[in-house]
């Protein structure tokens, strides 16, 4: 492909847009990984507290509502720069101990300590990037601005 129309991949309803080589390798690449899920599910307690003390930008949904999780997913796959999970309510309960109200999502950052936690109404919007909620944002409304802000 040698021109440059916009190209779109659309996966539960929601555009992704391509900008990369205009090859066909290149595009197949793109939709074979936008098209796999995008949040890892951890089964188990002790997954839950080792990736609490890894390192990088990751965020975890926690919750039982399926309907939540599908939206948490199909927004995981617009952001590139945080890792997804999700677990159970049970399992959230005792990792994440201070938490009453679920579903929840946390971020977690290795350049700060503190855990911010969303636990308001899950859109399927396009948010806006990371970068620019941080330099305008205070850490409080990072994650619901980060999940459900639009451009």
């Amino acid at each position: 492909i040698d021109a440059a129309p916009t190209l779109l991949l659309f996966i539960e309803g929601i555009p992704l847009k391509y900008y990369g080589e205009r090859k066909s390798d290149a595009i197949t690449f793109f939709i074979e990984l936008k098209a796999k899920p995008h949040v890892k599910e951890l089964k188990e307690l002790d997954l839950v507290k080792a990736e609490k003390e890894s390192l990088g930008r990751r965020c975890m949904f926690i919750g039982d509502n399926k309907e939540a999780l599908k939206i948490y997913g199909n927004v995981a796959r617009q952001i590139n720069e945080f890792t997804f999970f999700s677990t159970s309510e049970k399992i959230g309960k005792k990792a994440f101990q201070k938490l009453d109200t679920f579903p929840a999502i946390v971020l977690l950052r290795d350049f700060d300590e503190n855990e911010i936690v969303f636990t308001g109404k899950l859109t399927n919007e396009r948010p806006v990037s990371y970068t620019h909620l941080r330099a305008h944002e205070t850490s409080l409304h990072l994650v619901c601005r980060l999940l459900l802000e639009t451009k």
